[in-house]
């Protein structure tokens, strides 16, 4: 039997882990027993890879990759799929939600998104470095085009999950839950609980 998962929260470009539907997936699983690290990172002032780096190295040092299930938001997929791509070890799980790899034609968000998606990205290690690998993406989403989404679940071998009507995957469209992101994830522990 697997040992718990720990689940590791990573917010956007702009964003806090207060924000969108991660306050209610912590409060989710932590009555269910599962531990939750939801840490900030630095964005805008300061937002690039290395000082990203440093939380999620200070933040999971302790934690076994093969317990930790990354949750990710946005950039926050980028920066989960660079972490796949130099681990030692395989993580239990990448849930990207709105991924992109590409810049996004937006300048307040490339040019904080950049030291991210700069350098190209090595799928076979991503793949190899993760035993499930799961998109989520709104089929309207304003920032993100779908094929952005596409290429990065096409690329890491990961199912990708079509929102109807779901933006961003963020408050502004709604989302304050996201029920389909919890269903698939309680599939994924129901083994080791």
């Amino acid at each position: 039997m697997k040992p718990p998962p720990h689940l590791f929260l990573i917010h956007g470009t702009y964003g806090n882990p207060q924000e969108n539907w991660f306050p209610w997936l912590k409060a989710q699983a932590e009555k269910m027993g599962i531990s939750v690290s939801a840490p900030r990172f630095p964005t805008p002032e300061g937002q690039n890879l290395s000082h990203w780096q440093e939380v999620f190295d200070r933040e999971s040092q302790n934690i076994p990759p093969e317990n930790l299930i990354l949750i990710c938001h946005s950039i926050g997929a980028a920066f989960a799929l660079r972490q796949a791509e130099n681990s030692p070890a395989a993580f239990r799980a990448l849930i990207l939600a709105a991924p992109f790899v590409d810049p996004l034609g937006l300048p307040d968000f490339d040019d904080l998104n950049v030291s991210f998606i700069a350098a190209p990205f090595n799928w076979a290690a991503i793949r190899q470095n993760a035993d499930v690998i799961a998109c989520f993406a709104g089929d309207n989403d304003p920032y993100v085009p779908q094929s952005f989404s596409k290429k990065v679940a096409d690329h890491a071998g990961a199912s990708l999950a079509l929102i109807p009507q779901g933006g961003h995957l963020n408050k502004a469209a709604g989302f304050t839950q996201f029920s389909d992101l919890w269903d698939f994830l309680s599939g994924l522990w129901k083994e080791s609980l």
